[in-house]
């Protein structure tokens, strides 16, 4: 490790100001980021884990991605889904132990899908399960 007395703004400074080195930076495009839009989180009839900040909050997340996609933007969809004894939930999977739980957020079930009124394109858009 390299130890030093400047600030991270000097580094970061340097760095950028470093004639042989890549330019890099923020980017010309924008992504869009869509996490856990699972059915755990958007079907409020059928899990106490879900909520809706509005009732039209999936089609504004489809109108997005067909922007995005019309661009040629990246869009992103992230999931969460555990193993059956839990053990990959790490810490969350301590804090309660109910039928609603993280930890019981299982590979291949309801709770873990996508909502189906989502519009996720599988060949363009990258899916991460965390």
């Amino acid at each position: 490790m390299e130890k030093s007395d400047k600030t991270a703004r000097q580094i970061f400074q340097e760095i950028k100001a470093n004639p042989t080195r890549a330019k890099f930076g923020f980017g010309k495009r924008a992504a869009l980021v869509n996490v856990d839009l699972q059915k755990s989180y958007t079907c409020i009839d059928e899990f106490k884990t879900a909520y809706q900040t509005d009732p039209k909050q999936l089609d504004y997340v489809n109108s997005l991605a067909v922007k995005f996609r019309a661009l040629e933007w990246p869009v992103i969809w992230t999931y969460v889904a555990y193993m059956d004894d839990g053990g990959d939930a790490g810490i969350w999977g301590t804090r309660t132990d109910t039928p609603d739980s993280l930890q019981n957020i299982k590979f291949g079930s309801r709770r873990s899908e996508f909502d189906d009124k989502l519009i996720i394109d599988d060949k363009r858009d990258a899916i991460y399960l965390k």
